[in-house]
């Protein structure tokens, strides 16, 4: 003999996720060159102070939300081997 029950499938009930309060803002619209007070001295004991404007340009960039979220792209694709044969 065989007793077959039916139950009915309850699925939990939608829930929101938790909310994540401890991530730091994200770091946009500074200079990285320029916060680095150790980077800038390093290249001014080396006499390396001809440069500077220059490294100052590339910290802008670098400190930027545009090239942050160009270097985000760019880890989510993955190296892909092309062989070839001379």
């Amino acid at each position: 003999m065989t007793d077959t029950y039916e139950h009915p499938v309850t699925h939990p009930a939608p829930h929101g996720t938790h909310v994540v309060l401890n991530q730091s803002a994200p770091r946009t619209g500074v200079n990285e060159f320029t916060l680095d007070p150790a980077l800038v001295e390093g290249v001014r004991r080396h006499d390396a102070g001809w440069v500077i404007n220059e490294l100052t340009g590339i910290g802008e960039l670098v400190g930027s939300a545009s090239f942050q979220h160009d270097a985000e792209l760019a880890n989510t694709v993955l190296p892909e081997l092309k062989s070839f044969d001379r």
